[in-house]
């Protein structure tokens, strides 16, 4: 209880530096300890300040991006804006990296970002491995490249504009124990071992997965066609547009005809109005009895988990900056 409390007035103090400097701000929490950074460099200077196990609340508004090389938390205030939802977007630009060489990073979380630029996870070479690593609502609107073995990851109704892969060469990076749920994928490409589970996902790219010689176990999702899968892939209670499946398990092949409702043809956008809601609901159903797609199994929302804050009211009573506000969690 004592660690919610303690969020909200990390939360607060965000948006009370922001009213009163109209700045971007960076809070870091150390502990009991919190700092406040603004401007557009904030995330650098929070993340310089931070050490293992802090959080960072990045406020809405576009930061600079800073090196990810401690086990922290990273939260902002959407990946897009929807009024009628109270979310507002934090961006990061220019090129990110999250990992440390030489280094073992553990239980990384993100969520409500993002990423303009490309986006390197496990450093930049075969030598910054990953244990824990969750990413919940984040946008990626570049590639995303992973160069170190990462081990227990969560992708969690994220977004996927570009291609993932391990880099930089085919069939060299290890992907133990991955799971996506509910995301909206491009196509993932080049690991070797581990495992990935793809759950109630769809896919915009003609090539889904390319290349990987790691078993996927691949459930609920929708693909925009299926020219290639690796030998070995069973999907299962999946949709294919324009083309059979193969090998695969109560699979149902859609023809050229729309699958998704306020919408004529299947071409895939990343514009803010598309939700992807599929038209038949009763008829193409999951394994888990939830229609297939993004909106089946536990559901997609674009809302991140951080409260809203409203009603804030300011005060100052000697060097005591007081705080009233009410809160809503999301």
């Amino acid at each position: 209880m004592k660690r919610i409390f303690l969020s909200l007035f990390v939360l607060c103090c965000a948006i009370a530096v922001k009213a009163q400097n109209d700045q971007l701000t960076a809070t870091l929490q150390h502990g009991d300890d919190v700092s406040v950074f603004t401007g557009g460099e904030a995330f650098v200077a929070a993340m310089e300040a931070a050490a293992d196990g802090d959080i960072i609340t990045l406020s809405a508004g576009t930061f600079k991006t800073a090196a990810i090389n401690k086990s922290v938390s990273i939260f902002g205030a959407g990946y897009e804006k929807v009024d009628s939802l109270t979310i507002d977007i934090t961006a990061i630009n220019g090129v990110t990296t999250i990992g440390l060489a030489d280094n073992t990073l553990h239980n990384l979380n993100f969520q409500g970002l993002r990423f303009n630029s490309k986006v390197n996870i496990g450093g930049t070479a075969n030598t910054a491995p990953i244990e824990g690593l969750t990413f919940t609502k984040v946008r990626f609107c570049n590639e995303v490249d992973y160069y170190s073995d990462i081990t227990n990851a969560i992708f969690d109704q994220c977004v996927f504009q570009q291609i993932q892969r391990g880099y930089p060469d085919a069939n060299t990076i290890t992907a133990n124990n991955w799971l996506y749920c509910n995301c909206h994928m491009y196509n993932l490409a080049y690991f070797k071992n581990g495992s990935i589970k793809i759950d109630h996902c769809i896919f915009s790219n003609n090539w889904p997965i390319l290349s990987s010689t790691v078993p996927f176990i691949i459930t609920n999702s929708i693909f925009n066609k299926c020219n290639s899968f690796p030998s070995g892939l069973y999907p299962q209670n999946c949709i294919c547009i324009g083309m059979n499946l193969p090998d695969g398990v109560n699979c149902f092949y859609a023809g050229t005809a729309a699958v998704h409702v306020f919408t004529t043809d299947n071409t895939f956008d990343y514009g803010e109005t598309r939700t992807y809601e599929i038209k038949s609901p009763d008829i193409w159903v999951g394994t888990d009895d939830t229609p297939i797609g993004i909106h089946g199994g536990k559901g997609w929302s674009k809302v991140p988990s951080t409260p809203v804050v409203k009603n804030l009211q300011l005060s100052v009573s000697g060097k005591t900056l007081n705080v009233n506000y009410d809160a809503i969690v999301r």
